[in-house]
């Protein structure tokens, strides 16, 4: 293998951190929406008859779980 530049590396890092960066924003975006569809249902707007058949603290909780899981990992790029 060949040995990189110095740019490239700099291009590579710069787009990792900025990938991390952006994965724990959102991340910490989706658990703030998960906690606030747990701790008031009346926040979203429940539709009948849609595709899937999920309580609203179910989703707050989904929500939750997976946005902590992206600031895990987020973080653990950075």
């Amino acid at each position: 293998m060949g040995q990189r530049s110095s740019k490239e590396m700099v291009w590579a890092d710069g787009g990792t951190i900025f990938a991390a960066v952006l994965l724990t924003t959102v991340g910490v975006f989706q658990a703030l929406e998960g906690i606030s569809a747990i701790a008031k249902d009346d926040v979203f707007v429940n539709t009948p008859n849609y595709v899937f058949n999920i309580d609203l603290t179910a989703w707050g909780w989904l929500h939750l779980l997976l946005g902590v899981v992206a600031v895990v990992v987020g973080i653990s790029i950075l």
